[in-house]
């Protein structure tokens, strides 16, 4: 199975359940889940070749464009509900990423809290975004990049979500500066804070 994935993610559910529907009926790809982060927010993924994740993409976004237009003017529904949020083809992303963002549990658990305290990682940053593709996006690159972990990743409402991340406070500041960038070009990016030699009670209530 080649290892790029599409990400698809939309403002209503409907919306992007047809996007679905015609990317495979007209690709290859696989439809992995799709996953409802607040009250309209929808995100749904595909594996497959690179090319198909480009084809795919095209399609999704003319498929949510067709339906838009559709919807009578005075509709608020058009104002933005259900309008294309983002799109995005990750090639050979590590897979625990998606994974992580796609189970339905992403608590830290036992066994990572004590590979936390293995690297002696005493700091959390937390990133503030709407928009579920720009977090995975940040999180791909950060990982690769830094020497620090994902915690968590909390949905806070209205499509608003926090990922947390475990490292040195250091790597951390970096880290931030980094996923702010990425951020903003997939999404919306609200803020970010750190804590500096957080208190172990706080990461095992995470």
């Amino acid at each position: 199975m080649e290892n790029n994935y599409l990400l698809i993610e939309c403002r209503s559910f409907s919306p992007l359940i047809a996007a679905v529907d015609e990317v495979l009926k007209s690709t290859n790809l696989n439809f992995i889940t799709y996953k409802r982060y607040g009250s309209a927010y929808n995100t749904a993924v595909f594996n497959g070749k690179h090319s198909s994740c480009l084809n795919g993409r095209e399609i999704a976004v003319e498929t949510v464009k067709n339906i838009c237009q559709q919807i009578p003017s005075q509709n608020i529904i058009k104002a933005g509900v259900s309008r294309l949020i983002s799109t995005k083809v990750i090639n050979s992303p590590d897979k625990n990423i998606i994974d992580f963002f796609f189970s339905k549990d992403t608590r830290i658990g036992k066994f990572k809290t004590n590979k936390l305290k293995e690297q002696n990682y005493d700091s959390l940053l937390f990133l503030d975004s709407r928009g579920l593709i720009a977090l995975i996006t940040a999180a791909d690159q950060l990982t690769d990049d830094f020497p620090l972990e994902i915690i968590d990743c909390k949905k806070m409402g209205s499509g608003r979500l926090t990922l947390i991340l475990a490292g040195k406070i250091d790597v951390l500041k970096l880290a931030s500066a980094a996923a702010k960038e990425i951020i903003i070009k997939q999404g919306k990016y609200i803020g970010s804070s750190l804590i500096a030699n957080v208190d172990q009670q706080i990461v095992m209530s995470l």
